[in-house]
C-alpha cells in the first residue's frame, strides 16, 4: 500500500522527518524528478508517493506536504507513475 510523502520516516538518530525535508537534507530539489529519483534508488521509499503543487512554469512543479497541495490543480508522483488532478 502506498504511503503519504508526509508519512514521517525514522533516521540517523531516530529524528521523525517528511520526505520533502529528507529530499532537502540529502541535497535534492523537492521537483518531481529528484523524487522519482528518490523512489527508485532507495527501496525504502519505492511505496511512497508525493504531491505537487503547480509553480511559476507551466512544466514547473514542487513537492509539497498534503496540507500545502493545491485542491484545484496538483500532480501526484509515484514510482508507478504520475497522475494529474484538475478540479473541474
Amino acid at each position: 500500500m502506498a504511503s503519504d510523502v508526509n508519512k514521517p520516516i525514522v533516521i540517523q538518530r531516530n529524528r521523525k522527518i517528511e520526505v520533502r525535508e529528507y529530499m532537502i537534507a540529502k541535497g535534492l530539489n523537492p521537483t518531481p524528478l529528484d523524487f522519482y529519483k528518490l523512489v527508485s534508488n532507495d527501496h525504502v521509499f519505492q511505496d511512497f508517493f508525493c504531491y505537487c503543487n503547480r509553480k511559476e512554469d507551466f512544466y514547473d512543479f514542487e513537492v509539497v506536504p498534503f496540507s500545502h497541495k493545491n485542491d484545484n490543480e496538483y500532480v501526484t508522483v509515484s514510482q508507478r507513475g504520475l497522475i494529474h488532478f484538475i478540479k473541474g
